[in-house]
């Protein structure tokens, strides 16, 4: 199932995801690539899903041509609750999730869930697993109201400065996490009167029984021995507004891979490749999407 979590602060929200999925033929999850389950499906529209792929991208796919064409958000969300009310048609094993920021005639955030249930306009809501939930929401209070002031932005609030601390744990503490069922990238989208778009996290990643072929320290040889390796990773998004396209770069063995999460088979590998050809990649195809780059 993994995690999806969305706050409100105001007028701005924000999603984040893992990109772990379980793959029903395969013995073990599929952490890298794994797939975004952030998507922005236009400048004012995105969504997010915990759940099945086979039920949630199509109504996704679906969704993201209704949100283009310009219709109301209620009809943008319809084949999403439809999905979601076959999923659970369908057994526990199969239910799809799913979390949407709007800023389309008004700023709301939805969930749907169940059998297509909508709770609507809450400040906090989350799909996937609740004990991730449990500890993102501990760290938050737990985040000093002083330490929340002391890096922020102007027009970032404390609590979104709180949200934004409890994520990166998630994103740079694997270990912690992933025997929860939440691994891979944290992906995070930040939707805002401005658009909607990806946000740049700095993380770590687990990786089990993957060989790069590059020279390794002396520490990642005897992490090598237990079967699990560390390494350190990038979300290259920059400014693009309303374009559904995003880079993870890992840093130690030079690969990157370009999510086009609307597409079924949307990831591109780069060998060899550094953060700064990574994210050209990601401006090509976010400037061939039509997106308009503002800070």
């Amino acid at each position: 199932m993994t995690v999806g979590l969305s706050r409100r602060f105001g007028d701005r929200m924000l999603i984040a995801t893992d990109t772990m999925i379980h793959d029903e033929t395969a013995a073990k999850s599929n952490l890298i690539p794994g797939r975004v389950k952030a998507i922005v499906l236009c400048e004012d529209v995105s969504v997010a899903y915990a759940g099945t792929v086979g039920h949630a991208l199509p109504a996704i796919q679906e969704a993201a041509a209704i949100a283009r064409s310009g219709r109301r958000i209620e009809d943008v969300i319809k084949p999403l609750r439809d999905a979601s009310a076959e999923s659970a048609a369908r057994g526990e094993e199969f239910r799809t999730e799913f979390l949407v920021a709007s800023h389309r005639s008004r700023v709301a955030m939805f969930k749907i869930w169940k059998d297509g249930l909508i709770t609507e306009n809450d400040d906090r809501l989350w799909i996937g697993q609740p004990d991730i939930v449990t500890a993102v929401e501990n760290i938050e209070a737990d985040t000093p109201t002083a330490l929340a002031h002391s890096t922020i932005i102007p027009f970032i609030t404390p609590e979104e400065h709180r949200f934004a601390c409890a994520i990166n744990q998630i994103a740079t503490q694997p270990a912690r996490f992933l025997s929860s069922r939440v691994g891979g990238f944290m992906i995070t989208v930040l939707a805002s009167p401005f658009g909607h778009t990806y946000q740049h996290v700095l993380g770590a990643t687990m990786l089990q029984d993957m060989e790069f072929g590059k020279a390794k320290s002396e520490e990642q040889q005897a992490e090598q021995q237990t079967g699990i390796n560390y390494y350190t990773y990038q979300i290259l998004a920059n400014f693009w507004r309303g374009a559904a396209v995003v880079a993870a770069y890992l840093d130690q063995p030079k690969l990157g891979f370009l999510y086009h999460p609307l597409e079924w088979d949307g990831v591109e590998t780069f060998n060899e490749t550094t953060a700064e050809e990574l994210l050209g990649h990601v401006r090509e195809v976010a400037t061939a999407m039509g997106a308009v780059e503002r800070i």
